[in-house]
């Protein structure tokens, strides 16, 4: 084994079983890196791979929150987004119930996006009301170059305190109606992001109808869920 790893990474022969081990896990995490990123690239190299990604992913996931979830961190990992929320209509209001990362969990317990959810989860937002809102009453993507600076994101105080920088939000449509918010986040202050917005939209709708095919075979809509996570055209908005 130690020789394979050694073949295989391009690096000295491991010495004991503990450089074995390790070697043979950073092969996985690069392997696994790869093996996501063709993942990537092959869901979204067409409209058509888009609709088959969604179908599969409404099909296999545990619910609508767990599809949700799948597809910020797609466009995440593609667009290179470092972090994402959902956020779910609850008792007539947007509250946050879920969160990803394109980076590895462990090291966004400690980080900045940590403060940041946890931070967010005391906010709720009925229609009109933040970017959240906003997108939630208008029924379209929303962006905002400066989450710091703009007087639409009302959690711009914190924001700055967690480094938060540009972000937008597309709605998930499901049956007709918004089943939830995906709201996406950088620490760099990005110019607008056109192609990201046109994904993640794109990829949204392509989602809420497969799962309106499939609802009858998922758990109840976002809207009546409470297992809210412990633990992911357009208007311009300044």
């Amino acid at each position: 084994l130690a020789e394979l790893v050694s073949r295989l990474s391009g690096t000295d022969k491991p010495r004991s079983k503990a450089e074995v081990l390790e070697a043979c896990h950073a092969l996985f995490r690069e392997w696994n890196q790869v093996v996501q990123e063709l993942e990537v690239q092959v869901a979204v190299s067409s409209r058509k791979s888009m609709h088959e990604w969604a179908a599969r992913i409404a099909s296999e996931s545990g619910g609508t929150l767990e599809a949700a979830k799948s597809a910020a961190r797609l466009i995440c990992f593609k667009d290179n987004w470092k972090y994402a929320e959902v956020w779910t209509p609850i008792d007539g209001v947007m509250r946050l119930t879920a969160e990803v990362s394109n980076r590895p969990r462990a090291n966004l317990r400690d980080s900045p996006w940590r403060a940041f959810w946890d931070g967010s989860l005391g906010y709720s937002f009925s229609r009109g009301q933040g970017m959240i809102g906003s997108t939630w009453m208008q029924m379209r993507p929303q962006w905002i170059p400066s989450a710091p600076e703009s007087t639409i994101f009302l959690r711009a105080p914190l924001a700055k305190e967690c480094g938060v920088s540009s972000c937008f939000a597309v709605v998930l449509m499901i049956d007709g109606e918004p089943a939830g918010i995906l709201a996406f986040y950088d620490e760099n202050q990005r110019g607008k992001p056109a192609e990201s917005i046109e994904l993640a939209d794109f990829l949204t709708g392509a989602l809420g109808n497969a799962l309106t095919d499939v609802s009858s075979r998922l758990l109840p809509p976002v809207s009546s869920m409470e297992d809210v996570e412990t633990n992911g055209s357009y208007v311009s908005e300044s």
